[in-house]
């Protein structure tokens, strides 16, 4: 009997609380109560580490959010995308019991309120210190697990193989790194290795094909710090340049062909290969806009190109020798045809 008093009891405060959790309001005031008591009033330093044994090392996990890719740049060696960098820790000095502060559980000050990771931006093309958002959204539960997400649009350099060009596969990175801290002192984490793709727009040049995240410790001179890197994997659609450059590069070289099939009375065989040698060149100074100019490996096409337009200038010569010859021949048959008549 005594026994099944206390179980009652137990289960009436559980009760009693449950209901006092719902009907209790969360009011402005609770609310205000957190930030004065955890943040304004309570000596937090935002510059310091949130841990209470400051001799730990504080995790942060790190996950990437990709919205789209604004650029693969070929002439500049550049990849530009968009998208959320998501960093996840605990902070041991910003915990409360939500039953004090009317059941509230979550809280969202401003970022530099709070600790964060400082990042840089190591291969970037332009800043290096992309996130001075001060609105990015900051949420702190009431456990102390806390969550940053920053959003920028995060311009790096890219070295591109062109060998295959326009049907290539290309990989970019985004490194970044907490210069501020060492590995001893903080290390990043990623429970997801994948990228997320979920809000991803899709790109009209390149595909998607895989998105990774992985962690490493950067050696610098003295010390180590902590890092992550972004690896895209990338495939360009080719059917608008094989459209628009192949194609007529392949119909061209049959047309050099043809230049041995027009007869020297005419008059057009020269015109008809200078021409086609002309439409190469062209075709060749468009391509060689479109690639880098320090590439370290040349591209096939710029090859294949080359190989064509040497082809052309040869027949173009053929036709001169063969024209020349020609006409050689009907001097040769009108003197004889002179002589002669002179004899008569």
């Amino acid at each position: 009997m005594g026994l099944l008093r206390i179980q009652s009891s137990l289960i009436y405060i559980l009760i009693f609380c449950h209901i006092y959790h719902v009907v209790t309001p969360q009011t402005y005031t609770n609310v205000t109560s957190i930030f004065n008591d955890k943040i304004n009033n309570s000596g937090y330093n935002p510059q310091v580490r949130p841990l209470v044994n400051q001799s730990q090392t504080i995790f942060v996990d790190v996950w990437f959010e990709l919205v789209s890719i604004v650029e693969v740049n070929d002439v500049a060696q550049s990849f530009t995308c968009n998208g959320f960098l998501l960093f996840g820790w605990m902070d041991e000095l910003i915990v409360w019991n939500p039953y004090v502060y009317g059941g509230h559980t979550l809280i969202h000050p401003l970022p530099e309120q709070i600790w964060r990771p400082m990042v840089l931006l190591l291969n970037t093309l332009d800043k290096r210190e992309l996130f001075k958002d001060k609105k990015s959204p900051v949420f702190i539960y009431n456990t102390g697990g806390a969550t940053w997400a920053p959003g920028s649009v995060f311009p790096v350099s890219c070295q591109l193989t062109m060998t295959n060009y326009p049907f290539d596969q290309q990989e970019c990175v985004i490194n970044m790194t907490a210069l501020t801290l060492t590995s001893e002192e903080m290390q990043f984490t990623s429970t997801e290795p994948t990228i997320s793709t979920s809000y991803y727009t899709l790109h009209g040049e390149w595909d998607l094909l895989a998105a990774t995240i992985s962690t490493f410790n950067l050696s610098t001179r003295y010390v180590k710090v902590p890092g992550f890197q972004l690896k895209f994997t990338l495939k360009r659609r080719p059917i608008f340049l094989i459209v628009n450059i192949i194609l007529p590069v392949v119909f061209l070289s049959f047309l050099n062909i043809l230049v041995f099939i027009i007869p020297v009375e005419s008059g057009e065989k020269i015109g008809y290969g200078i021409t086609v040698l002309l439409a190469l060149s062209v075709f060749m100074c468009i391509v060689m806009g479109m690639l880098p100019r320090s590439s370290r490996s040349m591209p096939n096409v710029t090859i294949y190109l080359f190989i064509l337009l040497i082809i052309s200038m040869l027949t173009v010569i053929d036709s001169i020798v063969i024209v020349y010859l020609s006409h050689r021949e009907e001097v040769r048959a009108c003197i004889w045809a002179i002589e002669q008549y002179s004899l008569y």
